[in-house]
C-alpha cells in the first residue's frame, strides 16, 4: 500500500498569530506612550512637586513678639531664646517607637499627642514640649538619626520681666484652641501656636504677633540638610508703649501686698491709666511655656481669683461712694439744694422697718455738704425715695456707671445700675420703695466695677467729662488717639457742690478722711464701706469676730491736686472693713507718691 501524505499550508496560521502578537506589541507601546504622556504632561506639576518634597524641607521660623514698655520706655515684657521639642510628621518612620520614647523620656500625655498628631499638617512642626533644658536638647540631638521625625526648634519665649506686676494688664499667652482655629481671623495660625489670651496680649494680638519666616533646605536620604535653598526672615511684632508708669505700679503692688482688691490711677485730662492693679496677682511667666496642671489648679482654686481682673471684671456694691450720684440727681431734679437740711436720730424709718445710720447717735442737722463730709446715710434714705431709682440710674449713666467704660482690653463687665424695668426683666418682680432706700447709698442691687468708679471720679474732677480709659499710648511710633470725653449733662454749679463735699471729706472738721491730710499735696475724696451681708435691725456688726468673707468691703477714691486736678485714684479692698480706715491710707499714699515723688506732670 502506498501512503500519500497531504501537504498542509501553515502560512496563514502563523501569519494570524504574528498579527495578534504585533497588535499586542503595538497596544503595549500605545499604553506605555499614553502612560508616559499622562505622567510627563498631565501629572508633571504634581509629580515634580512630590519629587521635590522628597528632597526639600521647609521649616517655619517664629517671629519675635512685640515688646511692651511703660510710659518712660522701661522694658516690661520681652522675648528670650527657648528650645521646643517638635515632631515633623512627614519624617516619622516609626510612630509607635517615637511615642514610646516621648512617654518614657518626656512624660507626654499620649492621648493628647495622638489627637494633635492626627490633626497636624504633615509638613508643619507639632510642638511636643516647650522650653526644654539644654541637657534635653543635647539628648535629643544625639538621637536624631534614631528618631528622624524629632527635632529641636529654637523659638522666642515671652518673658514678663517684673513677674506678677500688672499681670492682669499684660495678660498672658496660651496655645490656640480648636474653636479659635476655626475663626477667620486666625486663618494663618496653626495647631500649637501661642496667642494672647487676656489683657493687652490679646487686645493687641494683631500688632504684637509679627510675621513668621521660613528656611528651605535641600536634604539627603536621611533628612540631613545639605544646603540652604531659600530663607525668608521673620518680621518681629510691633512694640507697644503703655500709659502705665512702672514706678507707680510697683509702689501700688507694695501697698497691696497683704490685701485682696483693686486700684486704679487715672489721668483726669486724657483717660490714660497710670497704674491699675488687681490683687492677689499671678505670674504670667507660668503660661509662657505651657502652664503645669498643678499651677493651673492652684490658680483656679484660689478663693481670691487671681486670674480675674478685679478692676474691670469684678462687680461689687459701691456703698457710700454712690452717694455722689444720688446727690447729683437730687440737685439736678430740684429735690434738694444747698440749703436743704435734715435731722435724723441715727436711723430712718419707713413703714415698719428702721434703716440705721452708720453713726448710731445721729449726725444732727445735715445739708448736702455734710452728707458727703460725714457720709450721712439717713440723708440719702430720705431723699432717695423722692428722687427714685430710675433717676439715680439716669444720672449714674451720665457718669459712665452701669456700662462698659471702653477700656482697650477685653472682658470688661458692665455692672448693674438697676431700674424698675431692670428688676422686672431680670427678677420677674416689681420695684418696691424698700429697694430704693439701700440703692440710694450704693447697696442692694447696685454693683459696679472699680474702673467705672474711677471714671466717675475723673469726671467729677475734670468738670464733667466722662473719658474712655486707655492703657496703651503708642503702637510702634504711632500715638493712639485720646477719645474725647462725653460731657455729662450736669450744671457746673451742682458739680461744684459735689466737689466741695469731697474736699470737706479731707479738710472738714468731721470729715471721714480728715486723717489723710498731707502738708504739701491737696486732695478731695470720698470714703465708702459696703456691706457684704445684711444684718438684723438690732444686730451689731462685729468686724473682729465675723467671718473674713463676710466683712464689709472698703472703698476710698478721689482726685488731686484740688486747684488743678491731674489724677483720679480709686482704691478697693475686698472685705477690708472700714473704707476710711483701710482704703483711705492706700489712696493717700498713691496720690502723694504720684504727685510728690514722681512729679507726674
Amino acid at each position: 500500500m502506498v501512503v500519500v501524505h497531504e501537504e498542509r499550508n501553515y502560512q496563514p496560521f502563523f501569519q494570524g498569530r504574528l498579527l495578534v502578537l504585533l497588535s499586542l506589541i503595538i497596544l503595549g507601546f500605545v499604553v506605555v506612550g499614553l502612560r508616559l504622556w499622562y505622567i510627563q504632561v498631565l501629572q508633571h506639576e504634581s509629580l515634580s512637586s512630590r519629587a521635590e518634597s522628597n528632597r526639600i524641607r521647609t521649616y517655619e521660623t517664629k517671629a519675635h513678639r512685640g515688646k511692651i514698655f511703660d510710659r518712660n520706655n522701661i522694658l516690661l515684657v520681652e522675648n528670650v531664646p527657648s528650645y521646643n521639642l517638635v515632631v515633623i510628621k512627614e519624617n516619622v518612620d516609626d510612630l509607635e517607637k517615637l511615642v514610646e520614647f516621648l512617654i518614657d523620656r518626656f512624660h507626654i500625655d499620649e492621648r493628647d499627642f495622638r489627637d494633635r498628631y492626627r490633626a497636624i499638617n504633615r509638613f508643619r512642626p507639632l510642638t511636643v514640649k516647650r522650653d526644654i533644658s539644654f541637657e534635653e536638647v543635647c539628648y535629643v540631638e544625639a538621637r536624631h538619626y534614631e528618631y528622624p521625625g524629632l527635632r529641636v526648634e529654637t523659638v522666642p519665649k515671652r518673658h514678663y520681666i517684673k513677674g506678677k506686676m500688672a499681670a492682669n494688664v499684660f495678660g498672658y499667652l496660651g496655645e490656640i484652641s480648636e474653636s479659635e482655629l476655626r475663626r477667620s481671623e486666625f486663618s494663618d495660625y496653626s495647631v500649637g501656636d501661642l496667642i494672647g489670651k487676656s489683657g493687652v496680649e490679646v487686645a493687641y494680638e494683631r500688632f504684637l504677633r509679627g510675621t513668621s519666616g521660613r528656611v528651605t533646605y535641600e536634604v539627603d536620604a536621611v533628612n540631613r540638610p545639605i544646603r540652604t535653598i531659600d530663607e525668608v526672615t521673620p518680621v518681629s511684632g510691633t512694640d507697644i508703649r503703655l500709659a502705665l508708669d512702672y514706678r507707680l505700679q510697683k509702689y501700688m503692688d507694695v501697698l497691696f501686698k497683704h490685701y485682696a482688691g483693686a486700684a486704679v490711677v487715672m489721668d483726669v485730662r486724657t483717660g490714660h491709666i497710670l497704674a491699675m492693679g488687681s490683687y492677689p496677682s499671678f505670674d504670667p511667666n507660668l503660661f509662657a511655656t505651657g502652664i503645669s496642671r498643678a499651677d493651673w489648679q492652684s490658680l483656679i482654686s484660689n478663693k481670691h481669683h487671681p486670674l480675674e481682673n478685679k478692676a474691670t471684671r469684678s462687680i461689687f456694691p459701691p456703698g457710700s461712694y454712690f452717694k455722689m450720684i444720688t446727690a447729683v440727681a437730687g440737685l439736678e431734679m430740684g429735690v434738694i439744694d444747698e440749703k436743704t437740711v435734715t435731722n435724723f436720730p441715727g436711723y430712718y424709718e419707713y413703714g415698719n422697718r428702721r434703716y440705721r445710720d452708720w453713726n448710731r447717735g445721729g449726725h444732727g442737722a445735715t445739708d448736702v455738704y455734710k452728707s458727703l463730709e460725714e457720709s450721712v446715710d439717713s440723708f440719702y434714705y430720705h431723699y432717695g425715695l423722692e428722687i427714685g431709682i430710675d433717676n439715680m440710674a439716669k444720672y449714674g449713666s451720665m457718669f459712665g456707671l452701669g456700662r462698659r467704660t471702653g477700656i482697650d482690653i477685653p472682658g470688661e463687665k458692665p455692672g448693674i445700675l438697676p431700674t424698675r424695668a431692670w428688676k422686672l426683666e431680670n427678677r420677674g418682680e416689681v420695684w418696691y420703695p424698700g429697694d430704693t432706700i439701700p440703692a440710694s447709698i450704693g447697696q442692694g442691687y447696685v454693683t459696679l466695677t472699680p474702673l467705672q468708679l474711677a471714671v466717675m471720679t475723673a469726671a467729677i474732677a475734670n468738670g464733667g467729662y466722662v473719658l474712655t480709659p486707655r492703657l496703651v499710648s503708642h503702637v510702634g511710633e504711632e500715638e493712639q488717639l485720646i477719645v474725647p470725653g462725653q460731657q455729662a449733662d450736669i450744671s457746673p454749679r451742682n458739680l461744684s457742690i459735689i466737689q466741695e463735699g469731697m474736699r470737706r471729706v479731707i479738710y472738714g472738721e468731721r470729715g471721714t478722711g480728715r486723717h489723710l491730710r498731707h502738708p504739701r499735696v491737696t486732695m478731695a475724696g470720698k470714703s465708702a464701706t459696703a456691706q457684704v451681708i445684711g444684718l438684723a435691725p438690732d444686730e451689731e456688726y462685729d468686724e473682729q469676730n465675723i467671718y473674713v468673707g463676710h466683712r464689709d468691703h472698703a472703698w476710698f477714691g478721689g482726685y488731686a491736686p484740688l486747684d488743678n486736678p491731674k489724677i483720679a485714684v480709686l482704691v478697693f479692698v475686698q472685705n477690708g472693713g472700714s473704707g476710711a480706715r483701710t482704703a483711705g491710707p492706700l489712696f493717700r499714699d498713691l496720690v502723694v507718691y504720684a504727685l510728690e515723688e514722681l512729679k507726674i506732670p
